[in-house]
């Protein structure tokens, strides 16, 4: 029996529109998949985003977290944990991917799908007297991170460059104020710094980030406190609270002055601008990403 060509026209039509929207439903699935599911949240309208890593599985306390155990994914700034590790870095105007540096550990058993952060990994075995530790006097890197990591150094006015502790984690910054875990002789060494660069006024100390602290090495430490700076310290034991006190209070004077040879009033004056319009710079910066 012969086929109307009518009802085979539109039998072929039918067809073809199933296929079309299948082919639609296909699509849009892969799309949400990319965009949502692999990607991480998709925020809307003023929420601003995060670049973080997420766990692919789950990993007990103490087990090392490598570059295989995650993915990067976008998420809500509102949910994103304090110290999240980011899978992006601003580099001008765009957004460049870096991959995860690994080397952390889990602080605590985490299940996959977490975001991983400074709050819930450790890259260091814990020794009995290490303590957390916050500062304010350092001059810092302008796009300096939680995570990265750091040489502490001081410049003397005679030129020297010393180093008084190296490669140190960032654990938390707020402002000028960035949090470090150290141990006891690294404490007394940053205070011996400290009074050092307060007494002699022609100091800075500053921080200096590494390029990929997984491959290069620890530098090693140069400086070594004076003599008289111990014997200070020994009969003042509170010359290390006036020494910060004191590096605080300059911090917030912009001194105009200009650094010239020979000239002990103008070298003090012009580090401390130097110090001043670094962290103006860092200020600057940092209310840059929080417009982004």
């Amino acid at each position: 029996m012969a086929t109307n060509p009518m009802v085979k026209r539109a039998r072929n039509s039918f067809l073809l529109g199933v296929v079309l929207m299948l082919i639609i439903a296909l699509i849009a699935a892969l799309a949400f998949y990319f965009l949502v599911y692999k990607k991480g949240t998709v925020t809307s309208g003023d929420d601003k985003i995060v670049y973080a890593f997420r766990l692919t599985q789950d990993v007990k306390y103490g087990q090392e977290i490598t570059a295989s155990m995650v993915e990067p994914v976008t998420i809500s700034a509102k949910v994103a944990p304090a110290g999240t590790f980011n899978s992006k870095v601003q580099s001008g105007n765009k957004w460049v991917d870096q991959g995860f540096m690994g080397g952390y550990k889990a602080r605590v058993d985490l299940k996959a799908g977490t975001i991983l952060g400074s709050s819930l990994t450790y890259t260091e075995d814990i020794d009995n007297d290490l303590r957390i530790v916050e500062y304010n006097m350092i001059t810092l890197p302008t796009t300096l991170n939680i995570g990265d990591t750091i040489d502490i150094r001081m410049s003397l006015g005679s030129g020297a460059d010393l180093i008084v502790v190296s490669k140190k984690e960032v654990k938390d910054i707020f402002g000028n104020t960035i949090t470090l875990n150290l141990s006891e002789a690294e404490i007394l060494l940053m205070n011996s710094a400290i009074v050092e660069a307060y007494t002699t006024n022609t100091a800075n100390i500053y921080a200096i980030q590494y390029i990929d602290a997984v491959i290069q090495e620890q530098a090693t430490g140069t400086y070594v406190p004076s003599p008289e700076v111990r014997d200070l310290i020994t009969r003042d034991p509170n010359i290390v609270t006036k020494a910060k006190n004191e590096f605080t209070q300059a911090s917030r004077d912009l001194v105009t002055s200009e650094l010239s040879k020979g000239d002990e009033a103008n070298k003090e004056a012009g580090i401390k601008t130097q110090i001043e319009n670094a962290k103006k710079a860092r200020e600057a910066y940092l209310n840059g990403l929080l417009t982004y």
